[in-house]
């Protein structure tokens, strides 16, 4: 009995070069964050200035203030995301379950829809790969969740 228990347990376990395909889609989803800050800089610029500066001024704040709060609260949410994902993967035990939690968590974290829409607009040659990059964020989001 505890040889078909063992048996089933290493069949849930997944090899170590396995887990850097892990690593290889958190660089990915790393590379797709940090080209979007520039795109999503401007777009929030823009809209700092057309549409939110009366309601800005109003309270006190600057263009500015807005667009740095935007970019620095949509960074932490990926970095957080991302920094969980890489732990679950270092320290977590190597099963099936915990790659598909780290690859969920770092494709939702990266696909959070402002800065990776500012992208596909800058980008329209990647918008095929980057709406299916958010396409399988929000699934396994979705299924994980």
């Amino acid at each position: 009995m505890n040889r078909q228990g063992n048996q089933a347990r290493s069949y849930l376990m997944i090899r170590p070069p396995v887990k850097w395909i892990a690593f290889f889609v958190l660089g990915i989803s790393l590379i797709a964050g940090v080209a979007s800050i520039a795109t999503r800089y401007e777009q929030l610029k823009y809209s700092a200035a057309t549409y939110y500066h009366s309601y800005l001024s109003a309270a006190g704040l600057s263009d500015r203030f807005f667009v740095w709060y935007f970019l620095l609260m949509e960074s932490l949410l990926a970095l957080a995301f991302a920094i969980v994902a890489g732990l679950i993967v270092l320290h977590g035990p190597a099963t099936w379950m915990t790659f598909f939690a780290a690859i969920a968590l770092m494709l939702f974290g990266v696909s959070v829809p402002p800065p990776l829409h500012a992208l596909v607009e800058q980008q329209g040659e990647l918008e095929l790969p980057l709406r299916l990059l958010r396409a399988i964020g929000f699934a396994l989001f979705i299924i994980f969740f």
